[in-house]
């Protein structure tokens, strides 16, 4: 409805934005699907900026790294009902992917790929984006428009129904009206990435509105 999106949605992210959230129309992203929620782009970025040589700082990962590693994050949901999958996640989330025989710029014959600079003081690495009005296409071939989806490093963290209260009288409604949002964690995260366990340099944890 035209008023959730004027009086719910916009300012919604416009908060996000302003607390330092890119915002990307879901227009402009198109249609993902179920099996991988991504930003890909967004998320190579992410995967090269916060997977560094102790040695010197630079980059390691290349294409095939990437590849694999996204590859990985996508089949953790495959055969799994959600709360395994929910929780499998979460742990590849936190913990990292083990990447045997990475490329040769890594130098070693593994490596511990990480999706998310969890340390407050390298938090600059992550990039968070907020979608408006998101078409997911599920296994079932249904298309689902998602009002408000953030996404960290590319990965969809959260999900937002936006909905206005609905008071009895416009003059029974209180002083400083705050419209409500159904929170639905992502298929990809667990209730404990959820809920407010945001990566460092977030500070929006939950929607606006809890």
């Amino acid at each position: 409805m035209q008023v959730e999106r004027d009086e719910v949605e916009r300012p919604i992210v416009a908060q996000l934005q302003a607390m330092g959230w890119n915002h990307v129309p879901g227009a402009d992203v198109g249609e993902l699907t179920a099996d991988a929620p991504f930003l890909k782009d967004v998320l190579a970025r992410a995967l090269r900026r916060v997977n560094r040589r102790a040695t010197d700082g630079e980059p390691w990962m290349d294409e095939s790294d990437i590849g694999r590693a996204v590859a990985e994050l996508a089949a953790v949901p495959s055969g799994q009902d959600v709360g395994k999958a929910n929780l499998a996640a979460t742990e590849l989330l936190l913990s990292g992917l083990r990447l045997n025989g990475p490329s040769a710029a890594h130098g070693g014959s593994s490596a511990t790929v990480q999706y998310v600079e969890w340390h407050e003081e390298r938090r600059e690495r992550n990039e968070f984006t907020v979608v408006d009005q998101l078409r997911v296409r599920n296994r079932s071939d249904k298309v689902s428009v998602l009002d408000v989806v953030l996404f960290v490093n590319g990965i969809r963290w959260r999900s937002s129904s936006a909905r206005v209260p609905t008071w009895p009288t416009r003059s029974a409604a209180p002083s400083s009206t705050c419209a409500t949002t159904r929170v639905r964690p992502s298929p990809t995260t667990s209730a404990r990435a959820a809920d407010c366990r945001c990566p460092p340099g977030s500070r929006s944890c939950s929607a606006p509105c809890s």
